[in-house]
């Protein structure tokens, strides 16, 4: 990050995007309206037997595939490492994995020899080298090297490696992780069942992903098949093509690559076989002389492969009281008693979000985009309720196109307060208990649609509780949001005014005012003020980049009657200890200014894992509490007065399951 990241036109760079974007319908693969009876599939069809032995026999097929690298992936990284079994594949795909020499060893050393059926399988296609027989027509055979690179995969224990057998690796890694060394064979195939049913399920097809199709001569599979190997071979980028072509044996893919691409492929499959079914239904449904590679679009995507870290839930915690007379600061130790509401977030193949799932409440805030989202006064609104029970309250559906700006947003609520007008907090507490009264039924209690000119909103059309409402903007010379008013009919109802780099002197403080908000009841012409919000950023080092980030922002709401109407809300940052004692369990007490100190727990972060490096600098928390008129916090015990707190929790976007 560096200082030009913070987009005070946008706003997204000001604060976590889970954060204020009220901001995973999880693939479960747990179960299928599909038939469980299967035809023969890749654990059944290879003869010689694979029931003993230390020769591993399978088939590489998208049709047929001769000399394709194939090998045993004993630890699951998707990378050919030292002493993995490794051959290639033959006449009609057939290849044998020679586990001789390192069962011989492991029997000296009276280890337990490896069965072979207990990992997956791997395979790398090479341009110029692999062979493809793709059937065509009438059982006639095409036969052509490859053009492109390509990898395909297949569960443990299934011994055919297809382009259909790879979406079921894909699927079981989604939603239940790699393999761990040492699984029994009988949990090894039921997770396998476990995820193929889920693919099936989760696609809406219901087929046999494990399935012999070049035996059975079953085209509409092998034409599916042969989408998703052409969807491969253009997915990958020239990067990892080029570790290919150098024969970088020992990287030719890893394993959060192998989980990025398949994301999207997953994502893409719907829409090719949808086309294919479209070609095949004008010839009176059949697959023949259907060519994947020229008749269908393929619509790639442009993978963040830097595998960033995202934020997976954001949890709400707060004193019952703590937003009627200010009794009960939130404490590490009360935190428990006092969860209020849990977010959790869906995002799409490049990390958009696309959905939010609310249980308990959240506010529908359409122009967060630009208010909220360096304002956090709806965290005010959200912490008057609380209560969870397990089930999904709300969801948001946002519509965009990649990481560009949100289009429209579609707000489902079961929770009473979006229904009912004037409730009391017991009151909603006690309707929020029926899940029947207002359920989750896809017809949205409000919409707000986006009208994107130049990368940026002019205008904002919602509807809310039956009401019509716009908002509009004005802009300085810099691009910069200066003004926006939210209308019915003609009448304003409010009005923000915009004001960057304020000088203002904070007493004791370093933070630098990066931007005034002032909201009017009505214009600005009637100079009613509503709330006044102020952020302040400081300027701080995150590992060798010199950053501005967010540091706290205060709230002034002249209506509110005191303590409640001077808030302040401080972040606070991922830094190398935070990260050592969350992920990877060690307590240590270190001074924040012994930089030396610091910097050798960072290199001891990146020798375990590197990847852990990129969630410094990123918010773990957002709390609320009293300030005085300067905006200084009132203090009280832990220091800091906290009438509530928001964490949050982050994984890299590779591991996530996330919605078709």
């Amino acid at each position: 990050m560096n200082k030009n990241r913070l987009n005070i036109s946008g706003l997204a760079g000001v604060m976590p995007a889970a954060a204020m974007t009220l901001c995973l319908a999880v693939l479960t693969g747990c179960g299928s309206s599909s038939s469980d009876v299967m035809p023969q599939d890749g654990r059944d069809v290879v003869d010689p037997d694979n029931s003993s032995g230390d020769i591993y026999h399978g088939v590489a097929a998208n049709g047929y595939l001769r000399d394709a690298i194939v090998w045993l992936d004993i630890n699951d990284n998707k990378e050919l490492d030292e002493g993995e079994p490794e051959t290639r594949s033959g006449e009609q795909g057939r290849f044998a994995l020679d586990l001789t020499d390192i069962n011989d060893a492991r029997r000296e050393a009276n280890l337990r020899v490896l069965d072979p059926r207990d990992y997956p399988l791997m395979l790398l296609a090479i341009p110029g080298e692999t062979i493809d027989e793709t059937r065509i027509v009438d059982g006639n055979t095409a036969v052509a090297t490859v053009d492109r690179h390509f990898f395909l995969s297949a569960p443990a224990d299934v011994q055919k490696i297809t382009p259909l057998t790879t979406l079921v690796k894909i699927q079981q890694e989604l939603t239940l992780g790699p393999q761990t060394s040492g699984t029994s064979t009988d949990v090894i195939r039921a997770a396998v069942n476990q995820a193929h049913n889920g693919l099936r399920s989760t696609l809406g097809q219901d087929i046999n992903f494990l399935e012999d199709y070049l035996t059975s001569e079953n085209t509409r599979l092998e034409k599916y098949a042969q989408s998703v190997t052409e969807y491969i071979k253009l997915q990958i980028p020239g990067f990892i093509s080029s570790r290919f072509r150098a024969d970088q044996s020992d990287t030719y893919l890893t394993g959060e690559e192998w989980l990025l691409i398949g994301r999207v492929l997953l994502s893409s499959v719907p829409g090719l076989w949808d086309q294919l079914d479209s070609i095949a239904a004008e010839t009176g449904g059949s697959y023949e002389g259907i060519n994947a590679s020229t008749q269908l679009t393929y619509s790639l995507v442009d993978v963040n492969f830097d595998d960033p870290y995202v934020v997976r839930k954001a949890t709400v915690y707060k004193s019952p009281d703590a937003m009627d007379d200010g009794e009960l600061p939130v404490t590490a130790v009360e935190r428990e008693s006092y969860l209020s509401t849990t977010i959790d977030y869906s995002y799409n193949t490049l990390g958009g979000i696309e959905k939010i799932e609310s249980d308990g409440f959240i506010a529908f805030v359409p122009e967060f985009q630009f208010t909220e989202a360096i304002e956090p006064g709806w965290f005010f609104e959200n912490f008057q309720y609380w209560g969870t029970d397990g089930v999904v309250d709300q969801v948001l559906y946002l519509e965009r196109s990649g990481l560009g700006p949100v289009t429209r947003i579609e707000f489902d609520s079961a929770h009473p307060l979006d229904h009912e007008e004037g409730l009391t907090k017991a009151e909603a507490r006690d309707l929020a208990t029926n899940p029947d009264l207002y359920p989750l039924d896809g017809l949205p209690e409000a919409t707000a649609e986006y009208d994107i000119q130049s990368n940026r909103v002019n205008r904002i059309d919602v509807v809310e509780g039956g009401e019509a409402f716009i908002y509009t903007f004005q802009f300085d010379s810099e691009r910069r949001v200066q003004s926006m008013r939210k209308l019915s009919g003609q009448t304003v109802i409010s009005e923000w005014q915009y004001e960057y780099n304020v000088p203002k002197e904070v007493p004791n403080a370093t933070a630098l005012l990066l931007m005034r908000i002032t909201r009017y009841q009505g214009g600005a012409a009637d100079n009613v003020v509503d709330q006044i919000s102020e952020v302040f950023a400081e300027e701080v080092m995150v590992g060798n980049e010199l950053v501005i980030r967010p540091d706290y922002v205060f709230v002034s709401n002249p209506a509110v009657e005191a303590p409640l109407g001077l808030l302040r809300y401080d972040y606070e940052y991922h830094t190398p200890v935070t990260i050592l004692s969350d992920f990877m369990d060690q307590n240590r007490q270190v001074d924040p200014e012994d930089q030396a100190a610091i910097q050798a727990i960072r290199e001891e972060i990146n020798a375990f894992d590197s990847s852990l490096l990129a969630l410094e600098g990123e918010a773990n928390e957002l709390y609320v509490g009293l300030a005085d008129a300067n905006g200084l916090p009132i203090q009280g015990r832990l220091n800091v007065l906290k009438l509530a707190s928001v964490l949050f929790e982050h994984e890299r976007l590779s591991t996530f399951v996330y919605d078709l």
